[in-house]
């Protein structure tokens, strides 16, 4: 077998065998480089899996979100930021929500328009939402911010739909008017 490796590359053109020579030799750190790069990146993995399973993490979910003032000032307001506690002796009861803007009955016309909701109280373990508008169909559960992108005007009925971790979901509704046109926000008479 050697032998026929060896008549095969004395038959190589002088030019072709310094370049497979190199290639060859080049190629082996290369080789080497990716195995180790990928064993000390597993070996990480498995010791920050060994940290978190150890530690208790808070983080908090920041969301910024301009509202139109209803006093005519040109200041966005920015809503506070919900904590995600992502510790196991948090409250598992679902917690109660309120939708702080827009107001019941609001005329708004934002676009984008971020709804609002904070939860009542403190304590308790971490929960997603879902929404619907007009009683379209309900998307997947997120903890994201919700915005309302390119509406159409008119009435509108959102609902926000709560789940703790434990199942348990409560909807809240607000009813707003959305008016493209509407240079401030006011309420319905």
């Amino acid at each position: 077998m050697f032998q026929r490796i060896r008549d095969w590359y004395k038959g190589l053109p002088e030019k072709k065998r310094w370049i497979d020579v190199v290639t060859a030799v080049l190629t082996i750190p290369v080789l080497l480089t990716v195995v180790i790069s990928n064993f000390l990146t597993i070996q990480s993995k498995k010791n920050a899996e060994k940290d978190n399973d150890s530690e208790v993490v808070t983080t908090q979910a920041p969301i910024n979100i301009t509202v139109e003032n209803p006093a005519g000032s040109d200041k966005p307001g920015i809503s506070p930021s919900p904590e995600i506690n992502l510790n196991p002796s948090c409250n598992p009861d679902l917690p109660e929500y309120e939708i702080i803007s827009p107001k019941e009955n609001e005329i708004v016309s934002n676009d984008p328009l971020c709804i609002v909701h904070v939860v009542q109280g403190s304590g308790f373990c971490q929960a997603t939402w879902s929404y619907r508008i007009n009683k379209s169909s309900w998307p997947p559960y997120t903890d994201q911010p919700v915005c309302l992108y390119n509406m159409a005007s008119g009435d509108i009925e959102f609902e926000l739909k709560v789940k703790n971790e434990k199942g348990d979901e409560e909807v809240y509704t607000r009813n707003f008017l959305y008016d493209k046109k509407a240079t401030s926000s006011a309420s319905l008479e």
